[in-house]
C-alpha cells in the first residue's frame, strides 16, 4: 500500500466522522484518531504506512460502542 492510498482512506475516515491527527514522521504517513458520541470515545484507531508498503493498523472499540 503507498502514501497515496493510505492518505485517501484517512480522508475517508474523516468523512465518516473520524477526528483525525496526523503524526510528524520521515517517511510514509502516520495517523491517530477516534469516533466519538458526543464526548464518549467509541473508537480509537492508529494507522502507519512505511515507504516499503508495510501498514500497521490498530482499532480500539471501547465499551460504549457496544
Amino acid at each position: 500500500m503507498n502514501k497515496a492510498d493510505v492518505e485517501a482512506y484517512i480522508e475517508k475516515l474523516t468523512a465518516a466522522g473520524f477526528e483525525m491527527q496526523f503524526d510528524n514522521v520521515n517517511s510514509g504517513v502516520s495517523a491517530a484518531g477516534q469516533l466519538k458520541k458526543g464526548e464518549e470515545i467509541l473508537i480509537g484507531l492508529g494507522i502507519s504506512q512505511q515507504d516499503g508498503g508495510h501498514v500497521d493498523y490498530t482499532i480500539n472499540v471501547q465499551e460504549g460502542a457496544k
